[in-house]
Parts: C-alpha cells; sequence; structure tokens
C-alpha cells in the first residue's frame, strides 16, 4: 500500500517527546482519545469508556 500523505511519516520522524505510555478511546469525546502515564490511571479511563459501550449495548 502506497502512502500518499507523508503526515503520518513526519509524525514519525518528528515525534512528540511525551511521557504517556496508556491511551484508550475517549468516551465523552468521540474521535479522540485519553491519555495516561500510569497503568493505574489508564485502567481507571479504560474502566470509563469499558462503561460507555455497554450503555449503548456494544459489547465485545
Amino acid at each position: 500500500m502506497l502512502c500518499r500523505d507523508v503526515s503520518a511519516i513526519e509524525g514519525v520522524l518528528n515525534a512528540e517527546n511525551h511521557k504517556y505510555l496508556y491511551f484508550v478511546a475517549d468516551a465523552q469525546n468521540i474521535g479522540f482519545h485519553k491519555f495516561a502515564k500510569t497503568l493505574t490511571q489508564h485502567n481507571a479511563n479504560a474502566r470509563v469508556y469499558h462503561n460507555y459501550l455497554n450503555s449503548q449495548n456494544i459489547y465485545k
């Protein structure tokens, strides 16, 4: 597959420096993500997202 948009390559070559290790979809802002530095924070964010999915009758 040919990448016609070089922004993905530029994103890798010029990656933002941060301390986030985890991410999960954001249930309050569809299309965005919640980032976490610790597994405890991530698990709390993931629980909120899983509860949102369950409330929409979307099961994994």
